[in-house]
């Protein structure tokens, strides 16, 4: 058994720690890709990656202007950005703090780590110098976590929620890289950049070659099965923690139901074969179901009787603040 207050917030340590991996890696992608770009073309890179992350309207309120240096230092550690690395990592860091005695003592020091390199960061200092090692520094302290996340912890159900927090963030941006691509087919966020940002180049070229071609590019990180980043393999992974989480009843949970329908339009490819009429409303319709999904843990899993959210580090980032 697991008090609801630690299983929601290994959940949300889960999400924080995709997060902030995720948005370092998409910064290191964007920057590299941005330095060959016209002005032009690289404000219009930027403002992409805003939209994708879901931060867009975030980072127009704040008055800066869509430039390199401007967007890193929003995305790394702005205060005013929930959903900045800095903001993950220290609700990473929080959410894992209440639940202390349900995670390995390597996974704590790994993330306190983690987040005192993160607290003593100077981005304006150290951009210049060397923005790629500060992208890396980030992406390998979530991975060092990752690593002692997958070989320390128990797999009991503090494991389950971790894994179905980080499973159901990294659908939702996905999803959102790929709701971007195809809403502006003319831009700079084109198929092998997203590849590049889902960590799956490699993997789409031993199935496809070289061919640049959207759609493939959709299916692929829509519903290949053995592709971590892709939404299918997420989705069957959340499916499996919900089902591991149904204890004294067999009756399906609502969050369970929601994964099964959705994983199963997926796999038999309904989903699929609609996506060459209209991408960006069957993209958008997924989104939508993941999001709901994503809220039915929160409503049926954690607050089943619809009590007051007072814990301020469960606030997300973007849209659904």
């Amino acid at each position: 058994m697991i008090l609801v207050r630690h299983a929601e917030s290994l959940y949300w340590a889960g999400r924080y720690l995709e997060r902030a991996e995720c948005t370092s890696r998409w910064l290191d992608v964007a920057s590299r890709t941005a330095m060959h770009l016209l002005p032009d073309e690289a404000a219009t890179e930027w403002s992409e990656l805003l939209r994708a992350l879901d931060l867009k309207a975030d980072f127009e309120a704040s008055q800066h202007r869509a430039v390199r240096r401007d967007v890193a230092t929003f995305l790394l550690s702005a205060p005013e950005n929930p959903g900045s690395v800095r903001s993950s990592v220290e609700a990473l860091r929080e959410n894992l703090r209440v639940a202390r005695d349900r995670v390995p003592v390597e996974l704590w020091e790994e993330t306190n780590h983690l987040h005192l390199e993160v607290s003593r960061l100077d981005v304006e200092a150290t951009y210049d110098r060397g923005s790629h090692e500060i992208y890396s520094m980030i992406r390998e302290g979530c991975q060092t976590i990752s690593g002692v996340l997958g070989e320390s912890m128990t797999r009991d159900e503090g494991h389950a929620f971790l894994v179905l927090g980080r499973t159901l963030e990294r659908s939702v941006l996905t999803l959102g890289l790929l709701k971007v691509s195809f809403s502006n087919p003319r831009g700079v966020f084109d198929g092998e950049r997203i590849l590049r940002s889902s960590s799956a180049l490699q993997a789409y070229r031993r199935l496809h070659g070289h061919r640049n071609d959207p759609v493939a590019t959709a299916v692929f990180l829509l519903d290949a099965p053995d592709v971590p980043r892709s939404v299918f393999s997420c989705l069957r992974q959340a499916e499996a923690r919900l089902a591991m989480l149904r204890t004294g009843t067999l009756s399906v949970s609502v969050p369970e139901q929601l994964a099964g329908r959705l994983r199963s339009r997926l796999e038999y490819g309904e989903i699929v074969s609609r996506l060459g009429d209209d991408p960006v409303a069957v993209l958008t319709e997924v989104d939508d179901e993941v999001r709901a999904l994503a809220e039915s843990v929160t409503t049926e899993v954690f607050r089943p009787l619809g009590e007051a959210i007072i814990h301020t580090q469960f606030v997300r980032p973007g849209r659904n603040r």
